[in-house]
């Protein structure tokens, strides 16, 4: 909800936000398996996405016999992340955030889709309990 909030405030200064779920749950996860040994039973956890976003070489990446789809997709992952860090419109899946459909870009190994309004509901609710206790700058008018 802090990041629709953010992207939100980003907008309406001019700038561009792309808001994006990664939905793939890794067989490779060293760093979460030091937090949580669920991180590599089907479990995503938090920062998995950058093992494939910008994958490492044998010994420390994905590599291995049974790993050939895992790394076909970090590799996918990886290009599409390099080409919007590189500002390649069109040559990565997620979609410039707007307030109208409030747009989510979930991937995962099958490949990439939009959710409008992604737990809009839910986080309409947490902006309205902060109430007063936010700062003046951060309530919506």
């Amino acid at each position: 909800c802090d990041a629709r909030s953010l992207a939100a405030d980003l907008t309406r200064g001019g700038g561009r936000a792309h808001m994006g779920m990664f939905w793939h749950s890794p067989k490779h996860d060293p760093v979460g398996t030091m937090t949580s040994p669920v991180c590599n039973k089907g479990a995503t956890c938090h920062a998995a996405e950058m093992l494939y976003a910008l994958p490492q070489g044998p010994p420390m990446g994905i590599h291995g016999e049974g790993m050939e789809e895992e790394l076909a997709f970090a590799k996918r992952y990886s290009d599409s992340f390099l080409a919007f860090v590189h500002g390649k419109d069109g040559e990565y899946p997620w979609k410039a955030w707007d307030e109208k459909t409030e747009p989510m870009t979930f991937t995962d190994k099958t490949g990439s889709w939009v959710v409008p309004h992604y737990r809009k509901p839910q986080c309409d609710v947490l902006d309205r309990s902060m109430g007063d206790r936010m700062p003046a700058f951060m309530h919506r008018s």
